[in-house]
């Protein structure tokens, strides 16, 4: 983080915020991290609902997510990070932010460089690199973010979620034994 401080500071007048759960906070830290706890609950939910109507929670973290220049998905290329998902780029994509995102195997699968922003996981350096580009570049950071956005509509649930069903169902009656029946 010492060579993205020193960008800041030297070249630009530079604010960050992070997005996260508690327990990714870390004492110190660069970024400031803003958090909502859901009720004071932890631990994993019993049921699984979508929600017709954004929560105001939501609606405050959609705001912040599109006030933003640039997203920063930084992970680890080893384990776990470099095979899960993150729905942070995507939520970026979707508010219509650029996005600068470690190259896990993962995220080089689903994302093409017109989309994004690729930097070396791990590397402070290059990830100073692709910020600094982020902030000179705006004409090609308007359409990787364009670009990005077009991918996040092409995602959305409702292109998609006959698709989901019609596995959830699958799989239901695999293990059931049950003929398919539509999930509702």
């Amino acid at each position: 983080m010492g060579r993205l401080n020193a960008l800041a500071q030297r070249a630009y007048a530079a604010s960050a915020s992070a997005v996260t759960s508690p327990p990714r906070i870390r004492a110190g830290s660069v970024v400031a991290a803003i958090t909502r706890s859901m009720s004071g609950t932890t631990g994993t939910f019993s049921q699984v609902y979508a929600e017709v109507e954004p929560s105001p929670a939501a609606t405050v973290v959609a705001r912040i997510i599109a006030s933003a220049d640039v997203g920063v998905v930084p992970k680890r290329a080893d384990g776990f990070g470099n095979e899960a998902f993150s729905t942070k780029v995507l939520e970026f994509m979707a508010c219509g932010v650029p996005v600068i995102v470690a190259r896990t195997k993962v995220d080089d699968y689903y994302f093409r460089d017109t989309q994004v922003r690729f930097f070396t996981p791990g590397s402070d350096d290059d990830l100073a690199v692709q910020m600094r580009w982020a902030f000179e570049q705006r004409d090609e950071r308007a359409r990787i973010a364009a670009a990005g956005h077009d991918y996040a509509r092409e995602q959305q649930w409702e292109k998609h979620e006959g698709a989901y069903f019609s596995i959830v169902d699958r799989l239901g009656s695999l293990a059931t034994g049950e003929a398919p029946h539509l999930c509702v």
